[in-house]
């Protein structure tokens, strides 16, 4: 009875290797079909898609009358990227969910997943801004507000201008200390801001680097420090050689 299962089994099998096979553009005894199943030779296919693609794919949704918002878990697919950032996550949720104000989407906990390649969070939606001021927590709002807030202190026209980092809150709570800065416009904010920061608040975009070029970047690195050390032995020997 177990031979008949298994018997079975192997035959399905061959018949969808032998379906599969028929969309590849070669025989069976076309040697290059050995080279393109390896693994190395697929990445490079890989390597050759679109890499600033990301996919955005929402699960658990769910309307929460009681809170006034929609929420739900998020999976950003980023083949070929370290992660997403949260500007552009709330750009396209805006896009997916035709939210008129940005200030109501709220993202956060994102974790990447091993191996890389894909992040899961979650994602809050309010109907307006009264109701995310009234049901988020705290630390959350400061993190939107701080910049309206200093905006409407400094009178800063451009809220792209501001930057606000490192904050630590004190032992104890109730108090949080950190820097900001103001620049006069966006195109000194861009001169001399460093590119983290950037990126974070959304006025460039990470550039991925091939894995040939860090390599090589490293191993010029290296060739400047003079990382090789000689052991007594081979010291030894150049002395005698002398």
């Amino acid at each position: 009875m177990i031979a008949i299962h298994y018997q079975a089994a192997m035959a399905v099998t061959i018949n969808l290797w032998q379906a599969a096979l028929q969309t590849v553009p070669f025989s069976m005894t076309d040697p290059l079909l050995g080279i393109l199943l390896r693994r190395r030779e697929l990445s490079f296919f890989q390597k050759m898609a679109d890499t600033k693609a990301v996919t955005i794919r929402t699960r658990k949704f769910m309307t929460n009358r009681l809170l006034s918002r929609k929420q739900f878990v998020v999976d950003v697919l980023h083949p070929g990227r370290a992660n997403v950032s949260k500007v552009e996550l709330k750009d396209k949720l805006g896009n997916l969910y035709e939210v008129k104000d940005p200030n109501t989407i709220f993202v956060f906990k994102f974790r990447t997943h091993f191996g890389g390649g894909k992040s899961t969070g979650f994602g809050l939606i309010y109907d307006n801004v009264e109701a995310a001021k009234k049901y988020e927590p705290k630390y959350r709002l400061i993190r939107v507000e701080l910049k309206d807030k200093l905006g409407n202190l400094y009178e800063v026209k451009d809220p792209n201008t501001i930057f606000v980092f490192k904050f630590r809150t004190h032992f104890g709570g109730g108090k949080s200390t950190g820097f900001g800065l103001i620049y006069d416009n966006v195109e000194a904010a861009k001169k001399y801001e460093p590119k983290y920061r950037l990126i974070r608040n959304g006025l460039a975009t990470k550039v991925e680097k091939s894995r040939k070029q860090m390599k090589e970047r490293k191993n010029r690195a290296k060739k400047i420090r003079g990382v090789k050390k000689t052991k007594a032995g081979d010291a030894a020997k150049a002395g005698k050689k002398k």
